[in-house]
């Protein structure tokens, strides 16, 4: 049918489709479309995406693979301690900031994803300019051209650093609850054979 816009807030069905595809049998409607606020005003749409990210500590990205071209979102950019737009971000930029010890399981898990074409996920440090060490969960996909070839990838990372520390926390306040139940055992014991 024909594509129109209702205002805001209406839109009715024109009329049922339906298809057989490999003995499923798919229903849909055809209506006009609603015209949302993402199209009346993307600044404002924008804004709440990036007040999203900033709440969540999560960051966006996307990598133009031949042109070795990433873009991050703003709260990437202030997840790696940096002024957003600050600096150019090319994928060995962006090895350059992950922690040492965690650089070869990075670039090998984007390798593999590209060599695969399939999704990926990795926990990774990152060193920020001023040397604190940032944990993120980052994960991503690659999107293929129509002969298969890996174009570019797009992903997320979200900085889990206080979610890692408190998991710490958690794993020595157990080992120590053991440590004391096993001397108030040891305790115990001796007490019931003197």
């Amino acid at each position: 049918g024909a594509v129109t816009t209702a205002p805001h807030g209406t839109g009715r069905a024109l009329g049922s489709i339906s298809t057989q595809v490999d003995g499923l049998r798919l229903v849909g409607a055809e209506g006009d479309i609603v015209e949302c606020d993402a199209v009346r005003d993307p600044e404002h749409s924008r804004a709440v995406l990036d007040e999203g990210q900033r709440v969540a500590h999560l960051g966006s990205w996307e990598w133009d693979i031949f042109a070795n071209k990433v873009s991050w979102s703003d709260e990437l950019f202030r997840i790696y301690g940096l002024q957003p737009g600050s600096i150019d971000i090319t994928y060995q930029a962006y090895l350059e900031r992950v922690h040492p010890d965690d650089q070869e399981q990075a670039a090998a898990s984007i390798r593999t994803a590209l060599e695969e074409g399939r999704e990926f996920e990795f926990e990774e440090r990152i060193l920020r300019p001023d040397g604190e060490v940032r944990v993120l969960r980052s994960k991503g996909y690659v999107v293929q051209d129509e002969s298969g070839l890996p174009r570019r990838m797009v992903g997320t990372c979200h900085d889990t650093t206080e979610l890692k520390q408190a998991e710490i926390e958690l794993q020595r306040r157990v080992v120590e609850l053991d440590r004391s139940n096993t001397e108030l055992s040891l305790l115990s014991y001796a007490a019931s054979h003197d």
